[in-house]
């Protein structure tokens, strides 16, 4: 096995097929520690899907990873994708973006939440960020 192969492997969620949390921590310790990024403000958030349980009871698993993995693509491509997104948990993901403060960070937060197209199902999506 090649050792491109292996670090594929060793990054990749198996549910979302993007990014897991070892990625994710790598790649922002990476970011963090490069000298231009000495003076910018960034943010990093946990968003979270509300009642995922629920919606995978009601359309199975299979549609219920596909919907996990139409929420990290995304929250990646947000911000220009200059998002660093990862799938860490059942229903959450970490999301690490510049920002020019905390307010500017809740306002993108706020619009990444309610521009998430609706669903054509009855269960239409609602999230938490922290």
């Amino acid at each position: 096995m090649s050792q491109r192969r292996m670090i594929k492997l060793l990054f990749s969620d198996n549910e979302t097929s993007g990014n897991n949390w070892l990625y994710f921590e790598d790649t922002v310790t990476k970011q963090l520690s490069k000298r231009k990024n000495a003076g910018k403000t960034f943010a990093i958030v946990d968003f979270g899907v509300m009642k995922y349980r629920s919606y995978c009871i009601c359309h199975g698993m299979r549609e219920g990873q596909q919907y996990l993995e139409n929420v990290y693509k995304f929250l990646s491509k947000q911000n220009n994708g200059k998002n660093i997104c990862c799938h860490y948990a059942k229903a959450n993901f970490a999301v690490f973006f510049p920002c020019e403060s905390r307010e500017a960070g809740v306002r993108i937060i706020e619009e990444w939440m309610n521009t998430y197209p609706q669903s054509t199902n009855r269960h239409n999506p609602s999230f938490h960020a922290g």
